[in-house]
């Protein structure tokens, strides 16, 4: 063992060889932080509705680094961006309920491997719908119009006969 040299190159002899030994300097800690859109809380607990738009994070280093951030719930690899590059979370691919994230990013010789976990919890959707009929006299038949800000299939029951509506 030899205490106490500095970052460097050596050159140690023996009686028989002469090695040649480089000294790298110890690998920076890194701290990673993720941003997030407006609007939402800063304590890593976010929350949206299932449907909404991509949920975009930017994660970013204490070092000026070009390095590639891997974005993990569970073993399940959700993507990859740069460092302070734009990363979009679809959650329809989430499904419902609380999703533990990981932004990590890898190792190397110049820097350790550091995380950043957060909590995407997607909530269900509460559908607005609106079932417009005019006014109508006897006998002619009434005619109604179904809105929603959700698209797809309805099925609207009237005096027991289900009309499927899209």
């Amino acid at each position: 063992h030899v205490w106490g040299l500095m970052d460097g190159e050596y050159y140690v002899q023996s009686n028989v060889l002469t090695y040649s030994v480089t000294i790298l300097p110890p690998a920076k800690d890194i701290t990673l932080n993720v941003e997030v859109d407006e609007g939402y809380d800063e304590d890593d607990y976010y929350s949206l509705e299932w449907g909404a738009p991509a949920f975009e994070v930017v994660t970013t280093a204490s070092e000026d680094i070009d390095a590639e951030i891997i974005y993990k719930e569970c073993d399940k690899e959700l993507g990859r961006a740069k460092v302070g590059e734009v990363f979009e979370i679809d959650p329809i691919d989430l499904g419902l309920g609380d999703h533990i994230i990981t932004a990590t990013l890898k190792g190397s010789e110049d820097y350790n491997e550091a995380n950043y976990t957060f909590t995407l919890n997607v909530e269900k959707k509460i559908i607005w719908y609106k079932l417009q009929i005019d006014n109508v006299t006897y006998p002619d038949h009434a005619v109604g119009k179904f809105y929603s800000d959700v698209d797809g299939k309805y099925t609207i029951t009237i005096n027991g006969e289900d009309y499927e509506v899209d």
